[in-house]
């Protein structure tokens, strides 16, 4: 399961996958890890079509983009789903038209997570090859590589001149790039409310490594930390919650990519997409 809230931002998913493939792309949305919405079948298929749960049987496309290279942007409301291929709409389903009793009063709920379908006998998703929340940005699709590969050059034309940190001009970074970690103790502006923070690390297990944020409501009104330590058995610890707890389960792979989302009510924690902290402050 990957936590992704639908009420937000869309879902993009990148596919190379080509008409008459037969490849399909199948995802899942869920309320919660035991509470399933539906999922959305998209089939690439001679005449591309497309299913959705508990409403409506194989339709054909009316259009379908026919560049190989495709950026699908899936958005869910509790009236509707619509779905973009290469800033194409090709879905644009009201639940109220299905016929079906359960569409309504399954998809009007509320999605907070979705998952790839790996196994199951209505099909296997094997199209999908990366995902993302969309940018705030609309992402021109055709300019996208060469964007890409200018950001690049940039980057390394910086490392070749030796810039300085400390350079008067600050570099932008666009939704969805990765931003240095930079000198610690420095605040940085950002809204839990608004997305979960991502932190990229290659600290192996064992290493005594210690990833270390302190969550703050302004410059001088801390509300605590969170830490993880990549010790021979990995383990966190929640300023003014916890004490140190050992991990029921941590991913071995050095390379990891944790998602933080933070609530009201609630603290979780996933590695490389599996949950590993899921901390009602409540039970403290």
């Amino acid at each position: 399961d990957i936590e992704f809230s639908f009420a937000v931002h869309p879902l993009q998913i990148k596919t190379d996958s080509a008409i008459g493939s037969d490849d399909l792309l199948r995802i899942m949305f869920k309320q919660s890890p035991n509470d399933d919405i539906g999922d959305l079948r998209i089939e690439f298929s001679d005449s591309p079509r497309y299913k959705l749960g508990y409403c409506t049987d194989w339709n054909d496309f009316d259009t379908f983009p026919e560049e190989q290279d495709k950026i699908f942007t899936i958005a869910k409301t509790e009236n509707k789903l619509t779905v973009s291929c290469n800033d194409v709409l090709i879905i644009n389903y009201h639940f109220s038209d299905s016929s079906e009793n359960n569409c309504v009063s399954r998809w009007s709920e509320e999605a907070n997570m979705f998952l790839f379908r790996s196994t199951n006998a209505a099909g296997t998703d094997d199209a999908s090859d990366e995902y993302r929340a969309e940018p705030e940005e609309e992402v021109n699709v055709e300019e996208e590589d060469n964007e890409e590969e200018e950001r690049v050059e940039e980057e390394d034309n910086e490392e070749e001149e030796n810039v300085e940190e400390d350079n008067e001009e600050e570099e932008n970074y666009e939704d969805g790039d990765w931003i240095p970690s930079g000198e610690r103790e420095e605040d940085i502006e950002f809204s839990f409310a608004d997305h979960p923070l991502q932190i990229k690390t290659d600290s192996a297990i064992g290493s005594d490594d210690l990833i270390r944020i302190m969550f703050k409501q302004s410059s001088s009104d801390d509300i605590g930390d969170l830490r993880i330590e990549f010790s021979d058995s990995p383990r966190y610890k929640l300023g003014y919650c916890t004490d140190w707890i050992y991990f029921d389960t941590f991913p071995e792979e050095q390379d990891k990519i944790f998602t933080i989302a933070k609530t009201e009510n609630k603290l979780t924690v996933s590695c490389n997409d599996v949950l590993i902290i899921n901390y009602h402050f409540s039970d403290s």
